[in-house]
C-alpha cells in the first residue's frame, strides 16, 4: 500500500520466519509516541506479541502483553527517530527475535516472548503520518 494511510492503522497479517514489515512514515512536528504492535489475535483485546513505542523526545520501549498483563519492559535511551523527519521502519522475523531496522540501519532486537505464528494482525498508532506499509515474505 502507498499513500496517505489512516491512523490508528490495523491490518491482519501472516508472519512466517525470515518475512518482513515494512513502514514508511513520518513523525508530526510536535509528536509524543506512536507505536506498532504486532497482535496475537485478531482484536484490540487480544495478546500482544510484540509492542514497539516511541517516545521522540528521548526513548524507545519494546514489550509485550499476555493475559492481561503488560510484562518486563525493555527501555533504550536510543533514539533513531527526529520529530518532522521521515522514517524508514522495517521488522524482520527472526526465529527467535524480531529484528528492528530503522532507515537501513539494524537498531533494536526483541526476543520472542509469544510464538510467532500466533501473530495475526499489527497495528500503528500514535503522531505519525502514514505512507506506505509493505508485507514482503
Amino acid at each position: 500500500m502507498a499513500g496517505n494511510l489512516p491512523v490508528p492503522y490495523k491490518q491482519p497479517i501472516y508472519l512466517p520466519i525470515g518475512c518482513k514489515v515494512k513502514i514508511v512514515g513520518k513523525l508530526s512536528a510536535s509528536a509524543a509516541s506512536f507505536q506498532v504492535e504486532f497482535y496475537s489475535g485478531t482484536t484490540e483485546d487480544s495478546n500482544i506479541a510484540f509492542r514497539f513505542l516511541v517516545i521522540p523526545d528521548g526513548y524507545v520501549t519494546m514489550n509485550s502483553y499476555e493475559e492481561g498483563e503488560w510484562k518486563q519492559e525493555e527501555q533504550l535511551r536510543f533514539m533513531p527517530f527526529s520529530k518532522g523527519q521521515p522514517f524508514d521502519l522495517q521488522f524482520v522475523m527472526m526465529p527467535d527475535k524480531y529484528q528492528v531496522i530503522v532507515n537501513g540501519k539494524p537498531s533494536f532486537q526483541f526476543e520472542h516472548r509469544l510464538p510467532l505464528q500466533t501473530v495475526q494482525m499489527f497495528g500503528i498508532e500514535g503522531d505519525v503520518k502514514l505512507y506506505e506499509v509493505t508485507y514482503y515474505s
